[in-house]
């Protein structure tokens, strides 16, 4: 679907672009390699939004009424209770939010290959995208088990730290 909305022919983004007189900023989205990642961004940000915005709402339904009308009594704006109570209430779901983003941003494979397949000239190339090119396109099947081995170690890794960063910064809050 989406690569009908960033088709350049045909496309519905070109086609709004046209509608509003904007003909000067069409674009061939996924065919140039200045447009394509972020044209790939905007698509993956659309597909988990959901997600993390369950992870959100779960937490703040969480919250108890009593600090609500607590913050109401004493004056709080719609403003100062979204930033001074909500968000400081979810701040560990934030926190793992975060984690489950950066972490999974490494299993990013099917929505880089249907779209680009790591095109336009390699721009939209991710290291999921160039380890199936090694492997089922050039036949290297060593070199693609040494750089899965790596990858997996860099995402064992940067969790480790991810959670050790979380770790310390929940120590310190408790003191």
């Amino acid at each position: 679907m989406w690569r009908f909305v960033y088709n350049a022919d045909f496309g519905l983004l070109n086609a709004v672009l046209k509608f509003l007189h904007l003909d000067s900023w069409t674009n061939v989205w996924l065919g140039n390699p200045h447009t394509a990642i972020y044209a790939l961004c905007i698509v993956s940000g659309w597909s988990y939004a959901g997600f993390y915005m369950t992870i959100f709402y779960a937490g703040i339904q969480r919250i108890p009424n009593d600090i609500y009308e607590s913050a109401y009594l004493d004056g709080a704006t719609e403003k100062d209770i979204f930033f001074k109570i909500k968000i400081p209430m979810i701040k560990n779901l934030i926190d793992v939010a975060l984690t489950l983003c950066i972490l999974g941003g490494f299993q990013g494979f099917d929505l880089f290959y249907v779209m680009t397949n790591g095109g336009p000239y390699n721009a939209t190339e991710i290291v999921t995208t160039y380890l199936v090119k090694v492997v089922f396109t050039n036949g290297s099947i060593g070199y693609g088990s040494a750089l899965a081995v790596i990858m997996t170690l860099v995402v064992v890794g940067l969790g480790i730290v991810l959670n050790m960063l979380k770790r310390d910064k929940n120590e310190t809050l408790e003191y």
